[in-house]
Formats: structure tokens, sequence, C-alpha cells
């Protein structure tokens, strides 16, 4: 039976973490699934690359659920994203 409760996600640059919190997720096939994710650091030029793969794994979802994306195109830092990100989920 499918969580009925909605399921907040917060990712970054971790694309294997990223993997495995997916699928345990996915066990438990939420009907909401809201993703905060941080852009790239701009200093570091592979991060862009992780942050997308990271991303990607999101657009798997293969279950009936609404995904919401927050998503920085900038690296904001992890205090002001991840505060700007809950404020988005609880407004």
């Amino acid at each position: 039976m499918p969580l009925q409760t909605a399921v907040v996600l917060i990712i970054f640059n971790r694309p294997d973490t990223t993997e495995q919190v997916f699928q345990t997720i996915r066990q438990a096939q939420p009907k909401k699934l809201m993703v905060i994710a941080d852009g790239p650091r701009s200093d570091r030029p592979s991060e862009a690359e992780k942050c997308a793969a990271a991303r990607a794994i999101i657009d798997r979802v293969d279950w009936d659920c609404e995904v919401l994306k927050n998503y920085s195109d900038t690296n904001l830092g992890c205090g002001i994203r991840i505060a700007g990100g809950l404020d988005w989920v609880f407004p």
C-alpha cells in the first residue's frame, strides 16, 4: 500500500547516496515526493555533473506519485538552500 504521507528528499552532489535513498523511497511509494536541491559550486567544475546525476535519479519515479522539485541553479550553501527549501515545503 502506497505511503499517504508526503516525503521530502534533500539532494546535492552525491548520486550514489541519492540512489540508495531513492530505492528506499521507491519501496514506500509515497503519493507525493518533494525534492530540494542546491546548485553546484562555481569553483568546482566537476560538481555540475554530479548534481545533474543526482537530479536525474528523481526523474525515474515509476509509481503513481506527484513529484515537486525545488532546484536551485546556483549554489546557495547548505544553510540558505535547506532553510529556503523547508520554507517551500512548510509554507
